[in-house]
């Protein structure tokens, strides 16, 4: 179901809805005075309805981004609005605009990548998720859909790892190779495609390896199609 484009959202002011969304999010390409264009993140009612028990998801999402603000190729939160903050009653979480496409959008299903360009973006990615496994942090929905690339000022390619909201930390023991339960239901699921072994059985857990899996056959997909 289509959802009306606000106006404004806050103090900022809406451009365009940005296409595609996320799985459960609109999201939102907006004007700030201080940052220029933000992007801007909203639950979608039909998601809220459905699962009422993730009404906080964009809250941890921030807190999540809050812990990587300072790490490589990681979307960079800016704000959170709480629902009592906004006249619309709903929450919003406001992010660095990325102007650039999604990895999806650049590699379609059965097409390749040359080797090249396929190391520099593993490079990238590898680094951002060192540094997310290291605070104990799993993205949980590694897929091309949640990574974007774009073009530096010096002409240089740099990729940006966005979409933490299904992401989870395990604060007791990041090392741990045994990782952390999943808080959500296998209804809310994963993309097939990407899912880790141990996410197909009656298991249910995130782990630094399960990121791995889905980069892996990513690679497998860019260099065979």
């Amino acid at each position: 179901m289509t959802e009306p484009v606000p106006e404004r959202i806050g103090d900022y002011e809406i451009v365009e809805e940005i296409h595609p969304s996320g799985s459960f999010a609109n999201l939102y390409k907006a004007k700030d005075r201080r940052e220029g264009f933000v992007a801007i993140k909203r639950l979608r009612d039909d998601f809220l309805n459905d699962h009422a028990d993730f009404a906080d998801l964009l809250k941890k999402e921030k807190g999540i981004l809050t812990d990587l603000r300072y790490g490589p190729h990681i979307v960079r939160a800016i704000d959170y609005m709480d629902k009592d903050e906004v006249e619309d009653g709903k929450a919003y979480l406001v992010l660095k605009y990325v102007n650039g496409e999604n990895l999806r959008g650049i590699c379609s299903q059965g097409e390749t990548l040359p080797l090249a360009d396929v190391v520099r973006y593993v490079e990238q990615i590898a680094l951002a998720l060192h540094y997310a496994h290291n605070r104990g942090i799993y993205h949980c929905d590694m897929r091309p859909e949640n990574i974007l690339k774009r073009n530096t000022q010096d002409g240089k390619v740099e990729l940006v790892l966005c979409d933490f909201g299904l992401a989870v930390k395990d604060s007791n023991n990041p090392a741990d190779p045994k990782g952390v339960a999943l808080p959500w239901p296998k209804s809310l699921n994963l993309t097939e495609n990407y899912r880790p072994p141990e996410q197909r059985g009656n298991s249910w857990i995130a782990n630094a390896q399960s990121d791995q899996f889905a980069v892996g056959v990513m690679v497998y997909e860019w260099l065979c199609g």
